[in-house]
């Protein structure tokens, strides 16, 4: 995050005593996703499967925001019971949120059913998502910003609506990108109109490769600048 600092600095601003939750923060992007917002002075909830990765990210964070407040909290995407228990816990120990964050997904694992009876990746990157953000609004503030992480993939299948979850299809990449894009449609139903949600909350959606090449681009502007 260095090299954008500079640009970080001017082009944004202070999250100072904002929460943020962020789902699926244990990976390469929400390890940056994390760095960023403590680096802009907000607070984060790390929701993992993993809560001992996201323990020991946490460790590392500390020791480069020794006055970070990190907090880690165990959520499994594709057990709905745990996201019930999930949301149970943020509601009973945190103030409303300012930022939702979901980067959370599994992607080309092997055939499976999760413990509720779906295919993992439905279960996961589409029935979860979809009750997870339902279930957290409670818990934002009326003028909070949601942020989901899909992929450009999606845009390259089409639903079998024979076979929704993809249980008969023996293609990795299209079980995948079919899971995510319900979670666009999902994203996309996350309206003021559609679910009575005040105005001043904003919903978008993050495709990692178009970033890739914002900031490639931005790099080198920023070269160009020095």
């Amino acid at each position: 995050m260095r090299k954008y600092e500079k640009w970080i600095k001017n082009n944004t601003h202070l999250l100072t005593n904002q929460l943020a939750i962020v789902v699926g923060g244990t990976g390469s992007i929400g390890k940056e996703i994390i760095d960023y917002l403590l680096y802009l002075k907000a607070k984060v909830i790390i929701a993992a499967r993993n809560v001992d990765k996201a323990e020991t990210l946490k460790k590392q964070l500390l020791l480069k925001y020794p006055d970070a407040k990190v907090y880690v909290e165990y959520l499994d995407l594709s057990d709905l019971e745990s996201i019930d228990k999930f949301q149970l816990e943020i509601d009973k120990k945190y103030p409303k949120a300012d930022i939702f964050i979901n980067n959370a997904g599994v992607y080309h694992l092997p055939k499976s059913i999760s413990k509720d009876g779906y295919e993992i990746h439905f279960a996961t990157n589409t029935l979860g998502n979809f009750y997870l953000s339902k279930k957290i609004l409670y818990d934002m503030k009326e003028n909070a910003k949601m942020v989901f992480v899909s992929s450009l993939s999606a845009n390259f299948f089409k639903i079998n609506f024979e076979d929704v979850q993809q249980l008969h299809c023996n293609n990795k990449m299209k079980v995948y990108a079919v899971s995510k894009r319900f979670m666009i449609a999902n994203t996309l139903s996350l309206s003021p109109d559609s679910l009575g949600l005040k105005l001043g909350m904003l919903v978008g959606m993050l495709f990692p490769l178009v970033a890739i090449f914002v900031f490639l681009k931005l790099h080198k502007i920023i070269k160009k600048r020095g």
